[in-house]
């Protein structure tokens, strides 16, 4: 064999060996972009499914409005499902849950297998509004149901969700409804307001804060209290149920999505419900609104 031979023979394994890097190079780009357009394309199906959730549960509403002389279904402003009956479930059951006990009860430390949630699940469905819904499913935003078991950080968010008193909805309802927070409540507890005292803009309702099993201790929530804020879920954060910096919370991509007293739902940029929750947009606002705060 001659030496041209040799030499020939490494040049060959040098241009396979480059082009086999090559490839794998290739490869590896082509699986981080398919892996982002998937991550996209399913965040998107969240997005998509969560509208139309809620559009359905602000149909139930419009129902209820129409039955009760324009006033609203009442946010359930109650801890461990106590208080008023509301939109989401009663609060008591009085004969009308056939079958199910005295009360609803919470679900904090049990999953949907147990007797608790099969309980808590029958008040559900004679909700003042969730009667109207087809099934649980509605009231759940499908990523909040998706990572409870599986997935990056499931461990994490299983803890999360086991700690919740309620587990039939992802959704929370403005307090505002029911005259809490803003000035002294001048309207009766378990009453609330009329739709027409709010601004078709208005937020009536979002998906709950899932970071603290707390935020789930009704069906409520106090648009005051910056810790118990909208979902980061849909924020461009990769692993929200762990963040926690104030400082640069503002600048998350993404948003939450939200449900108006119009009936429309929509997903809003995170930027500004920070600006609402911090007041940076000065009450009257879109989720501190109302008699409460306009009159």
């Amino acid at each position: 064999m001659s030496p041209g031979t040799d030499a020939i023979r490494r040049e060959r394994r040098g241009f396979v060996l480059i082009e086999l890097v090559c490839i794998l190079v290739t490869l590896a780009m082509f699986i981080t972009i398919a892996s982002s357009a998937f991550r996209n394309l399913r965040e998107k199906t969240y997005v998509t499914v969560d509208l139309a959730n809620l559009r359905q549960i602000l149909r139930g509403s419009a129902i209820y409005n129409s039955d009760n002389e324009g006033r609203m279904a009442h946010p359930t402003w109650g801890s461990d499902l106590t208080g008023p009956d509301g939109w989401a479930y009663l609060t008591a059951n009085k004969g009308r849950v056939p079958g199910a006990a005295s009360v609803p009860g919470s679900c904090a430390g049990r999953d949907v297998n147990t007797a608790q949630f099969t309980n808590q699940l029958a008040f559900f469905k004679k909700g003042q509004v969730t009667q109207h819904l087809p099934d649980v499913k509605t009231a759940w935003c499908p990523k909040d149901v998706a990572t409870r078991g599986q997935g990056p950080g499931s461990q994490s968010l299983r803890a999360k969700w086991l700690t919740r008193p309620v587990k039939v909805t992802s959704y929370a309802w403005n307090g505002t409804l029911g005259g809490y927070p803003g000035r002294a409540n001048p309207i009766p507890n378990g009453l609330t307001y009329k739709v027409s005292q709010f601004l078709p803009t208005d937020w009536q309702m979002w998906e709950a804060d899932d970071r603290d099993g707390f935020n789930f201790n009704d069906a409520a929530d106090n648009p005051e209290n910056t810790q118990e804020s909208q979902s980061l879920r849909h924020t461009s954060l990769r692993n929200w149920w762990i963040f926690s910096t104030q400082q640069s919370k503002r600048a998350l991509g993404g948003g939450a999505v939200v449900g108006t007293f119009d009936g429309a739902a929509k997903m809003v940029q995170w930027s500004k419900v920070y600006d609402l929750r911090t007041r940076r947009i000065p009450s009257p606002n879109e989720i501190m609104s109302g008699p409460q705060y306009r009159f």
